[in-house]
């Protein structure tokens, strides 16, 4: 099971997620975009891959998209669903852990971390757009 011996000490974004998922397809060019902005790893894990379902039980994946922020193999939070609004919380817990592990190693002369190496990338969810009002009948 490599895979799970990967996410011990893994520090980015877990995705299981399924081909026939339609909210899986419709969240991932946002969760994408957001580990790129961010400089985090994306790792998607296969619900259908027979290899994985013991992952699935040790995470207690019931439902996809399951997205798992993770540093060093500890979840910070989990996210379950399609929800981008929830997706933005997820990484506001995940990147400052992730900024001071980046910074301890870097006092430590170790080598460097490829993950949030910019102390000035923005994190934050875009903007709220205001909604247009319903139409009165």
């Amino acid at each position: 099971m490599a895979v799970a011996s990967q996410l011990s000490s893994f520090t980015g974004v877990v995705m299981f997620t399924a081909d026939w998922c339609g909210p899986c397809k419709a969240i991932k060019p946002y969760l994408e975009s957001k580990v790129a902005t961010c400089g985090v790893t994306l790792m998607k894990v296969d619900v259908d891959d027979d290899d994985n379902h013991e992952l699935m039980r040790q995470y207690s994946v019931e439902g996809v998209p399951a997205i798992f922020f993770l540093v060093e193999g500890e979840t910070i939070d989990k996210v379950v669903g399609g929800s981008r609004p929830d997706v933005d919380v997820g990484f506001s817990k995940m990147i400052p852990r992730v900024r001071q592990l980046f910074s301890k190693k870097e006092s430590g002369n170790q080598n460097r971390l490829p993950v949030c190496v910019d102390a000035s990338v923005s994190c934050q969810p875009p903007p709220t757009l205001p909604t247009r009002p319903s139409a009165k009948r």
